[in-house]
């Protein structure tokens, strides 16, 4: 199937099995509610987008969160985290922005287990943390390099772990500070 593009990231409706989101690098979001049969754009009308990751939220799944960008190839800079409270009929920015000329990538975003205001990304800047549902971010970690991946210890959220290019670090404060 060439020519059909890359799929940088996959996410899950928490409940109904068939609706499944695709973010492509510059192609945008994509939403399926057939199992993947058809497909639908959901950020068209905006300016080229490329989606490096997304969360829904499990209470609230009309509250959507997308990291903007192309992280794993570079293709687009990331602006961002964008957020939905629609379902994805309109998107806002957070208050993780970045201009578009900043050449920042993102490479994840994670959602807090328990606590759906509590939200993590990781990027060329460092680790970033939000616990109002992405009013306001704090850079929790930065060492000057990549972080590229990050996740809760399963049963603990309080520990996490993330990594930058070869160094691997850990939190035991859900994601306060690291070592």
């Amino acid at each position: 199937n060439g020519g059909i593009g890359r799929v940088n990231c996959i996410t899950f409706h928490p409940s109904v099995a068939n609706t499944i989101w695709a973010g492509c690098p510059s192609g945008g979001l994509w939403k399926t509610t057939d199992g993947g049969s058809n497909w639908t754009p959901m950020t068209d009308g905006m300016p080229r987008i490329g989606v490096s990751g997304m969360v829904v939220n499990y209470s609230n799944t009309n509250i959507m969160y997308l990291l903007t960008g192309d992280g794993d190839g570079g293709d687009v800079s990331s602006i961002g985290v964008l957020k939905t409270t629609n379902g994805g009929v309109t998107w806002g920015t957070t208050g993780l922005t970045w201009g578009v000329t900043e050449s920042k990538r993102g490479y994840k975003i994670l959602m807090h287990p328990t606590s759906p205001g509590t939200l993590f990304v990781v990027s060329t800047e460092g680790i970033h943390k939000t616990t109002n549902s992405g009013t306001t971010w704090t850079t929790v970690h930065s060492i000057g390099g990549n972080y590229h991946d990050i996740e809760f210890k399963p049963g603990d959220p309080t520990i996490m772990y993330a990594c930058a290019g070869t160094e691997f670090f850990r939190s035991t404060d859900t994601g306060e500070t690291w070592t």
